[in-house]
């Protein structure tokens, strides 16, 4: 005898689920477990971020209409206790666990676009992310580590740190007077560089054609390309 199983259920829950985007009844179905942010992106509904859905610019706010999205930590850093109670959440930290209905606000920014390369809008989420950090130096009383001294300052991302950026990261810090700009990149931090370069952020896209490969030298904060070369 055998038993059948409901593909569209395991143990832990659905594997898909139904989101509703308000204005207009935009039904879409994903997998389970996926960020509203992701969910809208893929399938062409503009959300408000200017850091691509990494949770630190506290723009992407959409209001849960039905269905029960658990406020996270940074929802309790962007939200009154009463608009938590009225459902508003960020979304690239809300997860689409049960069928939910979702309230989109109108965008107040531009959605950061490319169209070069596969000829169609492409909404960016760069996995490089920028922060300028203004560090206190040590003392007597502050002798917490270069390594934990720039942590402590990123402890809304928690990355790890690459073994290259341990090896120079004291010389870097006080020869730029511990005001430096952190590179990170998913989660491992892969560089600290002098100053403030965070408004400095690049991307190299490939074309790969028959007889041809084009590079092109993409703005990561605003999508537009800066330089195209064969």
């Amino acid at each position: 005898m055998t038993s059948t199983v409901d593909l569209e259920t395991e143990a832990t829950g659905p594997v898909r689920v139904d989101l509703t985007f308000e204005p207009g009844a935009r039904r879409v179905r994903v997998p389970h477990g996926v960020t509203l942010f992701d969910a809208a992106s893929w399938n062409g509904i503009a959300i408000d971020s200017t850091c691509g859905g990494h949770g630190t610019c506290k723009k992407c706010k959409v209001q849960v209409l039905d269905g029960a999205v658990a406020p996270s930590e940074p929802d309790a850093r962007a939200f009154t206790p009463e608009e938590l109670r009225q459902g508003w959440r960020l979304a690239c930290r809300a997860q689409a666990l049960a069928d939910t209905r979702v309230a989109v606000p109108p965008l107040v920014t531009r959605p950061k676009a490319a169209t070069v390369g596969v000829g169609r809008q492409v909404i960016l989420r760069p996995a490089v992310q920028k922060r300028y950090l203004e560090l206190a130096e040590p003392s007597l009383q502050d002798q917490m580590t270069d390594a934990e001294r720039v942590l402590a300052a990123l402890d809304d991302l928690e990355p790890r740190i690459d073994l290259d950026v341990l090896r120079t990261l004291g010389r870097v810090l006080r020869a730029a007077d511990y005001k430096v700009t952190a590179v990170v990149v998913d989660d491992v931090l892969i560089g600290v560089e002098p100053g403030d370069t965070s408004a400095r952020r690049y991307g190299i896209a490939f074309d790969l054609g028959t007889t041809t490969v084009v590079a092109t030298l993409l703005d990561l904060s605003t999508g537009t390309p800066a330089a195209v070369t064969l």
